[in-house]
């Protein structure tokens, strides 16, 4: 795609996120001055790409709160977050519920922390510009990726630490767009654990395909794009489902069981892969949005009706 054809694209997503017009024209023009400068450009090295983006880094090690708690267990963990669904002017989540979209954790921790007068912060910019960035020049995008998941496995290995990689963090990409010269980086790094939640079914074969990737299907509580009918199936081939509840309905507590299977508290940590159980819990985390009748959210009566049912 033509870079004039890309801004025209994006201009109601960098609108969206404007304050004013004055702040909508400093913005498109850092996005035109970064595409202008990766423009048919390949990748040297992170130093040179990040002068060319303005972007620091395209992942981080243990970048959230709940990522750091994979540190009591000798890991260090890199993820990537890009934008959350079409919040870029590209569907970075095909498959969002609608519940999913209003707890959706792109406006969660730092990133909710917005100062007056402004739309959004810097961590939610840059992680449109890294999606962007992503969708003009994958190939660059690629070759940085790499090379920050070899700098990353490198401080690990030093420091003796386990590495593990996280590539949606806040998208659900299939994993098959994740490759440089047609080889997947999960068979670059096959020495490396990587994992993700996902709403996907076809995610679910790519765990078959890797030995090194594991993948938690995402529970949305609605029929919503098959939701309910392929967490079933996930459960049914012995992956995982990752399912929020409201942990104040039920006391502080998570049910022992769902759909009859057993749960584990999933917020001890995000390290996916070293749980043996098939349920994993996530409480409902703050975000800026309100979650009120949201169905996505289980809580202590829809899950004794569901029970009931059963």
């Amino acid at each position: 795609m033509q870079k004039s054809d890309f801004i025209k694209k994006i201009q109601n997503s960098i609108f969206a996120v404007s304050a004013d017009n004055a702040d909508f024209t400093n913005k498109m023009n850092e996005v035109n001055t970064m595409l202008q400068n990766v423009a048919g450009v390949s990748f040297t090295n992170r130093s040179a790409a990040s002068k060319l983006t303005g972007l620091s880094y395209l992942a981080g090690v243990d970048s959230s709160s709940k990522i750091v708690k994979g540190q009591k267990l000798d890991y260090m963990t890199l993820v990537l977050y890009l934008a959350a669904a079409d919040m870029s002017g590209f569907n970075l989540c095909p498959m969002a519920t609608a519940g999913c979209k209003q707890a959706c954790l792109v406006s969660s921790g730092r990133a909710k922390l917005v100062s007056a007068g402004q739309q959004i912060n810097s961590i939610t910019w840059a992680r449109l510009k890294k999606t962007w960035l992503l969708m003009f020049n994958r190939e660059f995008f690629m070759a940085w990726l790499n090379a920050e998941i070899y700098a990353a496995k490198n401080l690990a290995k030093n420091s003796n630490k386990n590495f593990a990689v996280r590539l949606n963090g806040t998208s659900d990409l299939s994993i098959g767009l994740f490759k440089i010269n047609g080889l997947s980086l999960l068979s670059i790094h096959s020495d490396v654990q990587f994992y993700d939640y996902t709403k996907l079914r076809k995610q679910l074969d790519s765990a078959k395909q890797y030995s090194n990737y594991d993948v938690t299907f995402s529970y949305a509580n609605t029929d919503e794009h098959n939701n309910i009918a392929n967490a079933m199936y996930a459960l049914s081939i012995g992956q995982k489902i990752a399912v929020v509840f409201d942990y104040s309905t039920f006391g502080g507590t998570f049910p022992a069981t769902f759909l009859g299977y057993e749960v584990v508290n999933g917020d001890e940590t995000d390290l996916t892969f070293l749980q043996e159980k098939q349920v994993l819990a996530l409480n409902l985390k703050k975000v800026k949005t309100s979650q009120t009748d949201n169905s996505f959210i289980v809580t202590k009566d829809m899950y004794e009706a569901m029970t009931a049912a059963m």
